[in-house]
């Protein structure tokens, strides 16, 4: 298997204090982080808003990464992970660095504003959480060690909900720009059905598969292989013996708090109350299809419906979820393609952004990101 799990030596340093607030960096992520993540709610009030649901599988898979950790005395308050990646732009390889786990809690509030206390104290900590991650986002070699001033050519990039202000304005103020836009894509199947042309991968196909994705994606930016193969969940659709299409389907476990809207509403409220519908759509554990990896021969691209609906079968599931550049030619050949199920029309889903900062980029270098579409990470987005 392709894929492999890499570990760093686990390092931990205090980087700021301020009253009974601190800031502490870690390589490696423990019970206390996980437990926070566990409780962490994504999303946007008033739209859609989840849980997580497997970070102790992802944070063993994360690679290199650096968390830097706010505390109240021993309590934790918030976070913020910088994940490096190794991404291609256009071919070329980048360092990057994707930025996740950032979460500050607040007292759980089921209506109505926040108190004004809560929201001065969250306030405040995210304030200095801003503060102490901020020299990071200018200089993110420091997290390696680096004393050098002048730090290499990266890209610090974040997937943002267009409708989340907050998060918008904290990226802002991080110095990000947005740069492309993304779409969620839903696949449904109420009884998926298993087509004999679909196979898992074998070990032999591997480097072939790898090779065809670095020249499917060769105009993108921000392409990586990294989560490719893993679990061998990996799946092909052959014609006459030929390979002509395949992606990655990992399944994926999500809460669902809120989903804002009439048909949000529906998905949480109504549909999982009509008798036998609730195994179909159960809001506090919903399970789908994480699809990355999406690659066909030109004019294959409906092999694709076929091979989310063998793995949907494989794993007694009913939807599948990929995320894709609003830009992208692979967008606009699954769309025309259609086939997506009865139930993805109740589910509407709002464009997210692509936010990167550049690091040690020239205004003329920074185009390409502008310009090319951006591949998405489906291991990375749950």
């Amino acid at each position: 298997m392709f894929f492999n799990s890499i570990k760093t030596q686990m390092i931990e340093k205090s980087i700021s204090n301020y009253h009974d607030l601190h800031v502490v960096i870690k390589t490696q992520p423990d019970e206390g982080l996980i437990s926070h993540l566990k409780k962490t709610i994504l999303g946007t009030p008033g739209g859609l808003r989840y849980r997580h649901t497997d970070q102790d599988l992802k944070l063993k898979h994360i690679g290199e990464a650096w968390f830097m950790v706010l505390y109240k005395a021993t309590r934790m308050l918030g976070s913020v992970g910088f994940c490096l990646r190794k991404t291609l732009n256009a071919s070329s390889p980048e360092k990057s660095w994707y930025i996740r786990y950032f979460a500050i809690h607040a007292p759980l509030r089921s209506a109505g504003k926040k108190p004004q206390k809560d929201k001065q104290g969250e306030d405040r900590g995210t304030g200095i959480l801003k503060a102490v991650a901020l020299p990071y986002f200018e200089n993110p070699d420091m997290l390696q060690g680096s004393q050098k001033k002048t730090p290499l050519r990266s890209i610090i990039y974040s997937y943002i909900d267009g409708s989340n202000p907050r998060s918008i304005e904290f990226s802002r103020q991080m110095g990000f720009e947005r740069a492309r836009t993304l779409r969620t894509v839903i696949y449904t199947r109420l009884h998926p059905k298993k087509f004999s042309f679909v196979q898992r991968i074998s070990e032999p196909e591997k480097p072939v598969v790898k090779s065809k994705l670095k020249e499917f994606y060769a105009g993108y930016t921000m392409f990586h292989d990294r989560f490719i193969f893993f679990d061998d969940n990996y799946y092909l659709a052959y014609e006459n013996d030929e390979m002509v299409a395949g992606l990655q389907a990992n399944p994926e476990i999500w809460q669902i708090v809120e989903m804002g809207g009439i048909s949000g509403k529906l998905v949480t409220k109504i549909l999982p109350r009509i008798p036998g519908m609730r195994k179909y759509l159960n809001p506090d554990n919903f399970n789908f299809l994480g699809v990355e990896g999406i690659w066909y021969k030109e004019g294959k691209e409906h092999y694709i419906a076929d091979i989310i609906e063998t793995v949907l079968s494989d794993n007694k599931l009913h939807f599948a979820i990929t995320w894709m550049d609003t830009g992208s030619k692979t967008l606009k050949d699954l769309e025309k393609a259609g086939r997506k199920g009865i139930l993805s029309r109740f589910v509407k889903t709002g464009d997210g952004e692509i936010h990167i900062r550049f690091v040690s980029f020239s205004d003329s270098e920074k185009m390409e990101y502008f310009h090319k579409p951006a591949y998405l990470s489906a291991f990375d987005m749950t």
